[in-house]
């Protein structure tokens, strides 16, 4: 399982190294990232409320790390899209490795672009960490990274039954995750029942982490209060959504086989 795995990661970095050079990713994805927190930070200047710019930034910033990892909705496809799935259906290995090694190819990119919109974009929306806030705001995007990658995963493996719907489901679910997440809005500002709901999103707890920590502007140890407790529950939302796309992932490869269910044509 570990092999296939390592093989799996090392796919997924010759598709990066093919997508991406250093020039596509820096003027085609990060300049954009960068472009659409300006936009929103200036919804708050024109309003005049620093404070509405500071919740802008850092949401739609965070964002950026929950919207690339959601990609892994559509490198579930690329199997399907390659001719490799019937190959995979039929291999005596489980499934899951594959998937899940070729998806993170898109870690790198979710930590290093909101570490920058935050870090360098944001001084000048008045935005700023202390130096022990700039620390915590690390792990806090890995944090964010990670549990997207499970929250994603489930999305993925969901989106197997419906191909022809991926793209559809996965920009519904990135609206729904801005919408009611805390990117753009606080989440009281929807229903209660709304507000349960959404906490089981991985991204509400950091978002919230990241906001406390950059309104403490305190030292070492009120950062590390700020971000404990909401780092650790979006840890652990994002592995128990992993447990499931992977076991929804095995479920429809093993039905697949069971009745040749699975439709391989695209």
């Amino acid at each position: 399982m570990w092999d296939v795995l390592r093989a799996g990661i090392t796919v997924g970095v010759a598709d990066l190294t093919k997508r991406y050079t250093w020039i596509t990713w820096g003027l085609g994805w990060l300049l954009r990232g960068c472009l659409e927190v300006t936009f929103f930070a200036l919804i708050g200047v024109l309003l005049g409320r620093a404070d509405i710019v500071t919740f802008l930034v850092i949401g739609r910033g965070l964002f950026l790390a929950c919207l690339e990892m959601l990609l892994v909705v559509q490198t579930v496809a690329w199997e399907r899209q390659a001719g490799t799935l019937p190959l995979l259906m039929i291999s005596p290995s489980r499934v899951w490795p594959v998937f899940v090694g070729r998806a993170c190819q898109w870690f790198p990119s979710a930590v290093v672009t909101p570490m920058i919109v935050l870090l360098v974009l944001g001084p000048f929306f008045g935005v700023s960490f202390s130096l022990a806030g700039a620390v915590f705001l690390l792990p806090a995007v890995l944090v964010t990274a990670l549990g997207s990658f499970g929250f994603a995963l489930t999305v993925a493996a969901v989106s197997m039954r419906w191909p022809d719907a991926r793209n559809l489901i996965s920009n519904l679910t990135q609206l729904v995750i801005a919408l009611g997440c805390g990117v753009f809005v606080p989440i009281t500002f929807w229903p209660t029942v709304v507000q349960y709901v959404v906490q089981v999103v991985p991204l509400t707890h950091t978002i919230q982490a990241v906001r406390d920590i950059e309104a403490g502007a305190g030292g070492w140890g009120q950062s590390a209060v700020a971000a404990g407790t909401p780092l650790l529950m979006a840890l652990a939302l994002g592995a128990a959504w992993f447990v499931l796309g992977v076991l929804l992932v095995e479920r429809h490869a093993a039905t697949g086989r069971a009745d040749g269910s699975i439709d391989l044509d695209e």
